[in-house]
């Protein structure tokens, strides 16, 4: 349940992605920045190599809104 109030507008983060760990926590901390809160970002990994989704794993574990498919 959000603690936003009903009007305030949310949006959804659709993040493809492919050997991103290095860009992904800057991405992370941006959408959390911003000014129309983040209520899902959903990563989609493409068969990373580098630790993507161990990564984005680590991110959804603290956090309910990210989501990796």
């Amino acid at each position: 349940r959000s603690s936003h109030p009903p009007d305030v507008m949310r949006a959804v983060a659709i993040t493809p992605a492919r050997d991103e760990v290095d860009n992904l926590e800057r991405l992370y901390a941006s959408l959390a920045a911003q000014t129309v809160p983040v209520q899902k970002w959903i990563v989609v990994d493409n068969g990373s190599t580098d630790g993507t989704q161990d990564l984005v794993r680590s991110l959804a574990a603290a956090d309910a809104r990210v989501v990796l498919l």
